[in-house]
């Protein structure tokens, strides 16, 4: 058993020692400097360098060697801290590029790959994309299978869209067209014209119908 008495301990053999009650709030210390940030552990590197050389050249008051010491060891460990929380910073701005630069290699790599394509799409996905163009509809609302655009949506130039658990019905499902390829198609018009087909309707008339719809008569 031990026994305290005016910071000693007595332990069970019967022999003293001195402990230092501050070392517990040194320990605190040292742990909140650690998750300091790296402007303030840089501030206070500068602040004890400026301190020590001050003291150095005469004019602030000269300190004891232990002081000295311990005034180093603090500069050294706030500038170490301060050093890794740059390098922490380059590394996610360095990170942060690359998966940049990677994402555009990706869209270029898609772009690329559709516009090789172009001159194998059908008259009817022209007309399709060339019908989306013409009206500014980037997105759209189709039957569940695509109709006429489940080529598109094979190829995912058309990607069905939509939140998780939205309710639909079988003909008002929401698609819309890829970025890169809506970007191409408005880019070059001449390859998606807009190639307009009427229907009639007894109530209004000759309408335009939408391209990918499959009329029912032909289902």
């Amino acid at each position: 058993m031990a026994f305290h008495c005016n910071g000693a301990v007595q332990d069970a053999s019967g022999s003293w020692s001195v402990y230092n009650r501050a070392m517990p709030d040194f320990t605190s210390k040292i742990f909140d400097l650690l998750k300091a940030s790296g402007w303030q552990t840089g501030m206070l590197a500068i602040f004890g360098a400026g301190f020590l050389y001050l003291s150095r050249i005469g004019v602030l008051p000269p300190l004891e060697p232990w002081m000295i010491l311990a005034g180093a060891a603090g500069v050294a460990i706030c500038a170490a801290l301060a050093l890794a929380s740059i390098c922490s910073g380059v590394q996610g701005l360095i990170q942060a590029g690359w998966a940049w630069w990677r994402r555009r290699v990706a869209i270029k790599k898609v772009e690329r790959l559709f516009e090789e394509d172009i001159p194998t799409l059908s008259d009817h996905e022209r007309r399709i994309l060339g019908y989306l163009r013409h009206y500014r509809l980037k997105t759209f609302v189709g039957d569940q299978d695509g109709g006429y655009a489940d080529t598109l949506i094979a190829k995912r130039y058309v990607r069905m869209i939509g939140v998780h658990g939205q309710a639909v019905s079988y003909d008002r499902v929401p698609f819309a067209v890829a970025d890169h390829v809506w970007r191409i198609i408005n880019e070059r018009p001449e390859d998606f014209p807009h190639q307009p087909i009427s229907a009639a309707d007894r109530r209004v008339g000759h309408v335009e119908v939408q391209p990918w719809r499959i009329p029912l008569l032909l289902r």
